[in-house]
């Protein structure tokens, strides 16, 4: 919270210090006084801060521990709360105005300004609804020259006033004061010439737009002056529309306004101000070409203008030609690329003494006809440059590897037209091919690491496909050893290497090496034979290599005969929700166990997991908790309290333990990552579970706390015992 708004200005802050959770207090741009801050804790007041009224003040910050709040008080402790009061607020000023809010149907309005201050006090106030104290557009009343409003100055026939009244010297200010003020306008003055640069000196139309009540009276001048004076009367020489009028030079401006007359009161347009230049005063300048898309690398651009003094200035990379790096143009120049396709966004504007050009803004687009961006043996030129994009997905074809979006590689389709259409096959999703597939996650030659799963994913197009897996090797469980493949639609086998449940004498230690064969293959259409294409891996099992060590959490659950697959689920400590890790296969390769296992190498030491069975019917409720933790592992509960100096409970404060060495944790737990945590609650109270008779570092970083202790083979001690006992020694 900052910047608290007491009287529609910003005259209270809050500080939150980021490292330390302390708030200060500052009372700035003239605060009024009496506005009560009460901070809470546990539902309690705990601290309350009165507005003194300061003009600006510096807080101690951050409070309580190197100063004083504005009033010289201070608070430590807790804060859960804040709570605002501005109903005793007083203000020692106040400021009024003669002219109420409204609609008002006047050309112009007077405001005056009062205060009941001093003569040190002054009123600053802006007509663009900003706070006065703080906005740029801020102006000082003067009471001799008051504020006009509406007139040829009133942009969207409303206009918003605030107003304040500071004395700087006693440091004393009035509430912020705002009005809004309509003004009426129910005809629309048009003119049929816009505003601006002209070649041709076509007449300029005025009419206006009325309901009912008699013909407006348009008013208009030529030479920049006002039409209509403070009171809303024609102004002296001011003429008064008749017909079309014609450009009196070749630069002028145009200022009009159109009067309604009826028995009760005055209606007024909207004004116009429109600036008028003509081609004898207009500097001109072109580009050729005049920019788009070119199959080449480089291009020869040149710029022109009607005046021989003048001085082109231009950019290449979209910046502004007026600035100071900006080039001079002497020729002719040359732009060109390397790349497959670049933009070059051409800024350009001709400039005499007394003459500015109307910019060029322009994009030239080169490309490298002849290359191929995206790799798929069909040119960037075939393809239609950068300016085709055929499934309209935001990507040029020339970019694009599936230009028609229908899934099949534009390198596959080619260039050539598969159905006769004239449209070639790249660019028309209709055409179809005999077949081609697509397969991945497939692991490489190497190492096969007990207790993974992989994804093998494959789809086909053109024709009905099929994947075919061989080896010899009973260990590797697939989910499917023999697929018939959809054209359009991906299928997804999973290969599992299941984890070590025997000794090392077993066939799944023995290193040696196997081969697996996956074979695609199709009906050739033609022919009516059986085309096939082979994929030969050879791998052999280890239970872990230097990169994916045998360390982790290792779970065991009793298998169901007509599961196939298991979802594993895991809650780490401090989270309340279990979440799905693996969805692994049923280990069918050890079918005399009843049991299977899973090496979670990612989970923390103390996770909880639950596994569900997936079978034809669906996947089955979760199972009991599962504890990952070698069953010899045995705590110790540490028990502690936090409190402050002040006696009051510590809530949510972190305390951990990092594991050094532990009796019984060895293969299920990965040591240099075990690290236990706990939060105090609202007490203060926490409770951490260290093995028993583990070295372990405990952290209290609030505190400063970092000490290694000996944890004692009892069921629970007390925090401070526990340092205390590792202080006499163990």
């Amino acid at each position: 919270m900052r910047g608290i708004d007491l009287s529609s200005a910003t005259n209270l802050a809050l500080n939150w210090s980021g490292n330390s959770g302390q708030i200060s207090i500052s009372e700035i741009n003239y605060c009024p006084p009496g506005a009560v801050l009460t901070f809470r804790s546990l539902g309690a007041d705990v601290y309350v801060y009165v507005t003194q009224g300061l003009v600006d003040s510096t807080a101690a910050y951050p409070a309580c521990v190197s100063g004083n709040n504005p009033d010289n008080t201070s608070y430590l402790g807790p804060v859960d709360e804040i709570v605002i009061d501005t109903s005793a607020v007083t203000y020692p000023i106040s400021i009024s105005n003669d002219t109420a809010s409204g609609t008002y149907s006047e050309w112009e309005l007077e405001i005056a300004l009062t205060h009941t201050g001093n003569s040190a006090t002054k009123i600053y106030y802006t007509l663009d609804g900003s706070d006065p104290l703080i906005s740029n557009t801020a102006l000082l009343y003067d009471d001799a020259d008051r504020p006009l409003l509406g007139g040829e100055n009133l942009k969207g026939n409303i206009v918003f006033v605030k107003a304040i009244a500071v004395n700087s010297i006693s440091g004393q200010a009035s509430a912020l004061t705002s009005y809004l003020y309509v003004f009426n306008r129910p005809m629309m003055l048009n003119a049929s010439v816009s505003h601006g640069y002209h070649v041709d000196r076509t007449p300029i139309a005025l009419s206006v737009n009325y309901s009912d009540g008699p013909a407006p009276v348009i008013y208009y001048t030529l030479d920049g002056a006002d039409p209509l004076y403070f009171n809303g009367q024609p102004g002296f020489g001011v003429l008064e529309y008749t017909g079309p009028i014609t450009p009196p030079s070749n630069e002028f401006m145009l200022k009009a306004v159109a009067v309604q007359q009826t028995l009760l009161r005055t209606h007024y347009s909207n004004f116009i101000a429109n600036f008028y230049k003509y081609e004898e005063d207009v500097l001109t300048l072109e580009a050729t070409p005049a920019g788009g898309v070119f199959p080449q690398k480089s291009l020869d651009i040149s710029l022109v203008t009607n005046d021989v003094n003048a001085v082109i200035k231009y950019t290449l990379d979209g910046t502004s030609p007026l600035i100071q790096s900006a080039r001079t143009y002497i020729d002719s120049f040359s732009i060109s690329t390397q790349l497959d396709a670049q933009d070059f966004r051409l800024r350009a504007v001709a400039m005499t003494e007394r003459l500015i050009s109307e910019p060029i803004d322009i994009t030239y687009t080169l490309y490298d006809y002849t290359g191929d961006a995206d790799k798929d043996e069909i040119s960037n030129l075939d393809e239609g440059g950068p300016g085709r994009d055929t499934d309209g997905d935001g990507v040029a074809d020339m970019f694009d590897a599936d230009s028609d979006n229908d899934g099949v590689p534009d390198y596959v389709e080619g260039a050539a037209d598969a159905n006769g259409n004239n449209i070639p096959a790249f660019q028309d999703a209709s055409e179809t091919i005999p077949f081609w597939y697509s397969i991945s996650g497939i692991p490489e030659n190497g190492v096969l690491v007990n207790g993974l799963q992989y994804e093998i994913r494959v789809i086909c197009y053109g024709s009905e496909g099929y994947l075919d897996i061989h080896t010899e090797n009973k260990a590797l469980v697939f989910s499917e050893t023999s697929v018939v493949l959809t054209p359009g639609e991906e299928k997804i086998i999973y290969m599992l290497v299941p984890e070590v449940m025997e000794n090392k004498c077993s066939p799944l230690w023995s290193g040696e090496p196997f081969d697996v064969s996956f074979v695609i293959s199709h009906t050739d259409p033609v022919t009516g034979s059986l085309v096939s294409e082979t994929i030969l891996r050879n791998y052999n099992v280890l239970p872990s290599t230097d990169t994916v060590p045998y360390a982790g959490n290792l779970i065991t659950w009793t298998k169901l005969s007509s599961a196939k697959f298991y979802g594993i689920y895991r809650k780490n400590p401090g989270e309340s929700e279990y979440s799905r890790i693996v969805k692994l296969l049923h280990d069918s390769y050890h079918s005399y166990s009843e049991t299977q296992q899973y090496l979670d190498r990612d989970g923390e030491t103390l996770s909880l997991y639950r596994v569900t069975a997936v079978t034809n019917k669906g996947e089955s409720d979760m199972s009991n908790a599962l504890h990952a933790a070698d069953s010899e592992l045995d705590t110790c509960a540490v028990i502690g309290h936090l409190s402050d100096i002040a006696g009051s409970s510590m809530h949510a404060i972190r305390v951990s333990a990092r594991v050094e060495k532990a009796p019984a944790m060895q293969k299920n737990i990965l040591l240099n990552a075990y690290e236990i945590h706990a939060y105090t609650d609202i007490k203060g109270q926490f409770v951490l579970a260290l093995p028993k008779g583990s070295t372990c570092i405990i952290k209290l970083e609030q505190a400063g706390l970092r000490k290694k202790v000996v944890v004692p083979y009892v069921e629970s001690i007390d925090f401070d015992a526990l340092l205390s006992l590792n202080s006499e020694g163990v």
